[in-house]
Parts: C-alpha cells; sequence; structure tokens
C-alpha cells in the first residue's frame, strides 16, 4: 500500500494516496471520510500518520474538520475574480453555483477613519454600514461589509426599508443602479493574505484552517467615490485567476 523505504515519509505518502480519492472523485465534496482508525488498518500505518496526513490536507484546503462531527472533503476552490463590475450573487451565478446571504446588520452609523478617507467624508460623517455573510452551496465564504454615503440615499430610501430590501435577497448593485440611479464606472481592489481572527473563523466555519484573504474595493461613478467593501473570504475555498496578454 505504501513504500517503507521511500525517501517520502509515509504521511506524505497517504496524503497523496488520499488526495488522489478525492481527485478521482471517490471521496466527493462535503463528503466525510474515513475515520482515523479505519484509515489506519487500510494503510497499516499508525494514527499519528494519518492525523498527521490530514492536518496537511486541511492546511491545503482539501479537507475541513468539523468539532464533533469528523473531518469532511472540501468544495472545490471557486474563482472570484472578474473584469466586471457586477455584484458577488451575479458573479457567482455565471459560475452556476446557489447563492444565498444572510444579513447581519444594515443601519447608520460613523465612519471609521479609514473608510472616511475612502470616501472622503468629514470627521464625524454617518455612513450606511451593511454586514452580510456570503454563502455558497450552504457553506459560508465570506463576511462583506459594505459602506455608502448617507446622503446617496436621502430622500430615495430610508435604512429600515434597505435592509428588508436586502433582506429579501435582492442586490445591492441593482437597487444602486437601476433604482437609485447610481452608475458604477471603476473600482479599485487590494489583496492580502490574512489569517482569520477566531471570531471570523467560528463564521465562516472554516475549523482549523485559519488562512483567509482579505479584499478592500473602492466603488466610483466618474471620479465620486460611492462605496467602501471590506470582504474577508475563507482562504480554502477561494482562488483569483487572470489572464495576461503581451501587449
Amino acid at each position: 500500500m505504501h513504500e517503507e523505504n521511500s525517501m517520502v515519509p509515509l504521511y506524505h505518502q497517504i496524503r497523496e494516496k488520499l488526495t488522489a480519492r478525492i481527485e478521482n472523485g471517490e471521496f466527493k465534496p462535503q463528503e466525510q471520510i474515513p475515520s482515523e482508525n479505519e484509515l489506519c488498518e487500510r494503510y497499516n500505518v499508525s494514527r499519528i500518520t494519518i492525523r498527521r496526513a490530514i492536518d496537511e490536507m486541511v492546511k491545503l484546503g482539501l479537507l475541513v474538520k468539523k468539532q464533533g462531527k469528523g473531518t469532511f472533503v472540501n468544495q472545490p476552490k471557486i474563482n472570484f475574480f472578474s473584469v466586471d463590475l457586477i455584484s458577488f450573487s451575479e458573479r457567482m451565478k455565471r459560475e452556476g453555483l446557489n447563492v444565498t446571504t444572510r444579513v447581519v446588520c444594515v443601519q447608520e452609523a460613523l465612519a471609521e477613519n479609514k473608510v472616511n478617507r475612502a470616501l472622503g467624508l468629514a470627521d464625524g460623517e454617518s455612513v450606511v454600514k451593511i454586514k452580510r455573510i456570503r454563502y455558497i452551496e450552504n457553506d459560508p465564504i465570506a463576511i462583506e461589509t459594505n459602506y455608502i454615503q448617507r446622503d446617496l440615499l436621502k430622500g430615495r430610501m430610508e435604512v429600515d426599508e434597505l435592509k428588508k430590501y436586502l433582506e429579501q435577497g435582492n442586490s445591492l448593485y441593482d437597487l444602486l443602479n437601476n433604482r437609485i440611479g447610481i452608475k458604477f464606472t471603476r473600482a479599485h481592489q487590494t489583496f492580502e493574505p490574512i489569517m482569520l481572527q477566531e471570531e471570523e473563523q467560528e463564521t465562516l466555519e472554516c475549523g482549523e484552517n485559519p488562512v483567509g484573504l482579505l479584499i478592500y474595493r473602492m466603488t466610483y461613478s466618474g471620479d465620486i467615490p460611492v462605496e467602501f467593501v471590506k470582504v474577508v473570504h475563507r482562504g480554502d475555498l477561494c482562488k483569483f485567476e487572470m489572464e495576461l496578454k503581451n501587449g
């Protein structure tokens, strides 16, 4: 089953065998893998070896440990890169994925310094803060917090009305573009790998994999800053692909 005299460590050999079983479809996404005892018997190795192989696969995002339930095959990583300025829901629908959203809060709040600077607001000015948890195929994938200039909504939509609108599953971008008439023309994004905080790990249900991706996005209508966004993604379920061309 494995090479005892190989220069390749046993845990690495087991990791490769388990990875192959995932890649060939024997273990499917969200399916629980056999217990440590079962794997020890199958591969005739110690529990320490099995545990190390599994831990390596968790770090790589291939497996996820769910407390009190066991170890499961992770969802395939999803490509979040897009050159189009569209909403999260629309982007995921184009990938053929089922998307749901949980609205955590929609409220008027004093902007933080970073938000103030990004939106060109004076100290003490208020914004509309929208915090949502994004799910793909029932797995929490991202914590998204949007900050919008309060004046853009005055006389057009009250905060409570906006909350109900978003809780019904409607798109914020569709609202801003089509109902309020703010046309997004460009956006600037930065990407930064991070270690998730304990609360973020719990919210995103990412088990023992603390790696995340932090995205800041500034969206404009012409030269007017409209929206500042902070998104914390699960690192084990996201990837960004792009094609580069010469000239």
